[in-house]
């Protein structure tokens, strides 16, 4: 299920492999039955470059995790987890100031 705020004309199928590409900031959500006390995972679609950058306000991303959250509350879920700064990696211009800054 990809959320209803994409609009369909900004997902594009990738020529060389046929992959469907999403825009940044899209949420899609995925069912799953083989994963211990996980049945939903959302995935929120971004690139490396715009992880590690600064977050505004009404940065994409930001969007797409309002409209992820929208989607748990209006299907009573319950628990959510959500990476701290918003990424699952570490990298080394992800200092101290860079951690302050985005916690903001």
């Amino acid at each position: 299920m990809i959320d209803d705020t994409v609009p369909r004309s900004t997902i594009t199928e990738d020529q060389n492999t046929g992959d469907i590409v999403l825009p940044t900031g899209t949420c899609y959500l995925t069912r799953h039955s083989n994963l211990k006390q996980v049945h939903t995972v959302f995935h929120l679609v971004s690139t490396l470059s715009e992880i590690q950058n600064e977050i505004s306000s009404r940065d994409l991303l930001l969007i797409g995790l309002k409209s992820a959250l929208k989607i748990a509350a209006e299907n009573n879920i319950d628990n959510v987890i959500v990476p701290l700064f918003l990424t699952h990696i570490l990298d080394s211009k992800m200092d101290h100031s860079w951690c302050v800054k985005r916690a903001e």
